[in-house]
């Protein structure tokens, strides 16, 4: 019985890395297909491990402006990070001296991370265009 179980465990676990291929005829979307190529540039290029990645997520951000995010809102928030933990806040409390100090800051951009905490908590995934509707919506006062 111990065997069966086992021989069962190993052909499930087989099959797992077959189920995720995508269909061998199945198009690639521009996404899929520019992340390819940044891959193999990077690959070209002898990179490895967590700098290829870094070199990927570039690639991909010069390719597809719009996967950057808003830059003074990271900026922002990353100043506002480092003076909290400079302050000794830790966990969730470096959350909340973030959003803070960001709407003692900019209040504009405090508005966008509420927008999306609200969206977010009402089960919307991000980078769908419900979200995105959602997220205008918030910013308008609707």
């Amino acid at each position: 019985m111990k065997r069966l179980i086992q021989a069962f465990a190993i052909t499930v676990l087989a099959a797992v890395p077959a189920l995720a291929q995508p269909m061998p005829g199945a198009p690639m979307t521009d996404g899929q297909a520019a992340r390819m190529q940044c891959r193999q540039e990077a690959a070209s290029r002898g990179i490895v491990g967590p700098e290829r990645r870094l070199a990927v997520r570039q690639c991909m951000q010069t390719r597809f402006p719009q996967l950057a995010g808003n830059p003074e809102l990271r900026a922002e928030r990353q100043n506002c990070r480092q003076d909290a933990r400079a302050r000794g806040a830790r966990g969730p409390e470096v959350r909340a001296a973030v959003l803070d100090c960001l709407q003692a800051r900019r209040p504009d951009l405090a508005r966008i991370v509420q927008c999306r905490q609200t969206v977010r908590a009402q089960g919307l995934m991000p980078r769908t265009p419900e979200f995105r509707q959602a997220i205008q919506a918030c910013r308008r006062g609707a």
